[in-house]
């Protein structure tokens, strides 16, 4: 691999200079397990967040996807993509970001009743 022989011609061929310390190379160890650390947690957000956008714009729970697994299920609540991401996340992109329920940025629906 590119990486690893790169990092290994890096202290094999003298590179890091007269100052060399062990203290130096622990540094190098520790960045590049912190290198492939991140690395392997963005690809699992990445995946996490991709399955639930997936089930966001399907109108479903984590458990109505579970139990429906097996067979096709529509969602009776399915609105249709935009309009099932704006019963989320509200209708005032500016609040997207931030959990906050203002007036203009609050979900569509109430808890117990949606538009449908």
């Amino acid at each position: 691999m590119w990486l690893i022989d790169n990092f290994v011609d890096y202290f094999s061929n003298g590179q890091f200079g007269d100052s060399f310390s062990i203290l130096g190379a622990i540094g190098r160890v520790l960045s590049f397990i912190l290198f492939v650390a991140i690395v392997v947690l963005s690809v699992l957000i990445t995946m996490f967040s991709k399955f639930h956008f997936r089930i966001l714009f399907e109108n479903k729970t984590t458990i109505e996807n579970l139990e429906k697994k097996k067979r096709p299920y529509q969602s009776q609540w399915d609105l249709g993509k935009s309009r099932n991401f704006y019963q989320v996340f509200g209708t005032n992109c500016l609040f997207w970001p931030f959990p906050m329920m203002l007036k203009s940025g609050r979900p569509m629906g109430n808890g117990i009743e949606w538009p449908g």
